[in-house]
């Protein structure tokens, strides 16, 4: 039989809390061998442990992801639609991710400093269609984005609050990089 290494190593040596480890056997991820009702794993079980660690962190793939391609009950393709469900997944996380690292320079870049909520070019990505008119009026064309932008620069000029030449385009590299603001069905 194989060396057998009690779970409190293979818990220290991977780096993971013995109660995952408990929490993995529970739901069936893992076996170990037992003696004198302690836990031992062999080395086959210590591999799978340190690839459900990887899949968990790197894949960030869920423990019911997980079981489906441990059991090996499912085809190559289930496995392979697994994995390509989980990049697709990813991919779309990192476009989040990028989407939000843009709009946070473009924060850095307004003039209106802390102010951002009266930002004429935060405003114009904000998609308050009619609530922002009183109740009874009505308007033949709906501002968005850039237009509503310009309008609202055109504005403040006639009224003398425009922006100086020199930093009139900095919060355009704000309005460049956000998306209006929606709610999306996740919730996020």
């Amino acid at each position: 039989m194989d060396d057998l290494t009690p779970i409190r190593d293979v818990a220290d040596r991977l780096g993971l809390p013995l109660s995952t480890l408990h929490y993995w056997e529970r739901r069936g991820l893992l076996t170990p061998h037992r003696r004198s009702g302690r836990r031992y794993f062999d080395s086959e079980q210590v591999y799978r442990v340190a690839l459900i660690k990887r899949w968990r962190e790197t894949g960030r793939m869920s423990i019911e992801e997980i079981g489906t391609l441990l059991s090996r009950e499912g085809s190559a393709a289930d496995w392979q639609r697994t994995v390509h469900a989980r990049i697709a997944e990813l991919q779309d996380r990192i476009a989040e991710l990028d989407a939000a690292r843009a709009y946070l320079g473009g924060l850095l870049s307004c003039t209106h400093g802390h102010d951002l909520e009266r930002c004429p070019d935060f405003r114009a990505t904000v998609p308050l269609g009619d609530a922002r008119r009183p109740s009874g009026t009505t308007t033949s064309r709906r501002r968005t984005g850039r237009a509503s932008a310009a309008s609202d620069a055109a504005s403040a000029e006639a009224s003398g609050t425009s922006k100086s030449a020199s930093t009139a385009g900095r919060c355009e590299a704000y309005a460049a990089t956000s998306p209006a603001i929606s709610r999306s069905p996740t919730g996020r």
